[in-house]
């Protein structure tokens, strides 16, 4: 208390640091921290990282603006205690914030302490507290928040847009009430947007979830990596200067993970794991594709299949562009990797031959399929391990 006391009164004007972080030694104190309140105006970083057992009553008492602050993170609350920030945190001015971290996805509980300060008539969710920094800071930078709401109400007054023309990265995990708010987000500067859906969500496809101008990022993308197995699945996209990953707890496959203004045309690399069949099926629909990665694919037969010349004078080959593969084998059984072998043959007699083939674990299958004779398809050498 005394060096904080002294420290406050030294600094004068100065911007200055607010760290209320649990160790393992020694947790923050809420008496030291409410000797910040009066000197919000000049905290430049702000960070309250309590242990889940631990409350920090003074953070609720911090309604004065913060002009200066840029950097904030909220995080390790138990719940029930960060639902006692008011509406008007930091009164909801803070318009030099670069980057904003917003943890509430605790499971634990807050216990029960009689004092700890609530505003009753305003029964704030983290999503209000939330969006209201988020509405206060337009230089905002980096925005991440977590908010596991499974049973938070939602709020019945309609939601506005809100602008981020200076937002880079963006990183979400949510439940349905965040879910209500992202499709107004204006981001039309994003370059890294990560989303994980909890259980709860409730739409037909992840683009009813999305920001409504965060097409053209998607529109950059030129590499895919789709991952679907038990209980949950998961999309990878990357391009020149830009980073998308969506997923799913739940097995969510089918169209779910379809977006209509993207097209697979603009995509030369597709990683296939575990569950492929929503993208299987569209294989054609990549009509630029060079390079394929199937990882312990369950469908791996049915990919060789689809990428089988069809019969006729003239072969329409889908995925004409297509000049490598890297196979780890689901099934290296003599039937799996006899289709694989018809199909890289068949696609040479028909002049759409590969060129670059990559067999891992090669051992498991080179007694059915051997290296001269991929060699022979191939006019090189097969790298394999």
């Amino acid at each position: 208390m005394d060096q904080t006391s002294a420290y406050l009164e030294r600094s004068k004007s100065v911007p200055i640091e607010v760290i209320a972080v649990n160790t393992l030694l020694v947790p923050p104190i809420n008496a030291a921290l409410e000797l910040v309140t009066p000197h919000l105006g000049r905290v430049r970083s702000m960070r309250l990282h309590p242990c889940f057992d631990v409350s920090l009553p003074a953070a609720p008492s911090f309604r004065s603006p913060a002009p200066l602050l840029q950097h904030l993170e909220i995080s390790g609350f138990s719940r029930g205690h960060i639902l006692r920030l008011p509406r008007d945190f930091l009164g909801c001015h803070i318009p030099s914030l670069l980057t904003l971290i917003w943890d509430d996805s605790s499971p634990i509980p807050a216990p029960f302490q009689p004092g700890l300060p609530f505003i009753a008539d305003e029964a704030p969710t983290p999503l209000h507290v939330v969006l209201g920094l988020i509405s206060s800071a337009p230089l905002l930078e980096r925005l991440t928040v977590s908010i596991m709401d499974e049973n938070m109400p939602l709020d019945p007054s309609p939601l506005h847009d809100i602008r981020l023309d200076s937002l880079r990265y963006l990183r979400l995990v949510f439940g349905t009430t965040l879910s209500r708010a992202l499709p107004r987000f204006k981001v039309p500067q994003l370059e890294e947007f990560s989303l994980f859906l909890t259980r709860d969500v409730e739409a037909p496809t992840i683009a009813d979830l999305l920001p409504s101008d965060s097409y053209p990022l998607l529109t950059k993308a030129t590499s895919m990596d789709f991952y679907a197995g038990s209980g949950n699945s998961q999309v990878k996209l990357s391009g020149e200067g830009i980073k998308v990953t969506m997923g799913t707890f739940l097995s969510r496959m089918d169209n779910f993970f379809i977006i209509q203004s993207f097209s697979f045309a603009q995509i030369t690399r597709l990683v296939l794991r575990v569950v492929a069949k929503p993208m299987v099926v569209k294989i054609g629909e990549f009509i630029n594709l060079e390079q394929l990665d199937l990882v312990r694919c369950l469908e791996e037969v049915e990919v060789f299949l689809t990428l089988f010349p069809p019969a006729g004078p003239v072969s329409l080959v889908l995925c004409p562009r297509l000049v490598g593969m890297r196979v780890v084998f689901c099934r290296p059984t003599t039937p799996t990797v006899d289709s694989f072998r018809r199909m890289v043959r068949s696609r040479k007699e028909v002049g759409n031959p590969l060129v670059a083939i990559k067999l891992i674990r090669f051992y498991w299958v080179e007694e059915i399929l051997d290296g001269d004779e991929l060699n022979e398809w191939l006019n090189q050498t097969p790298i394999h391990k």
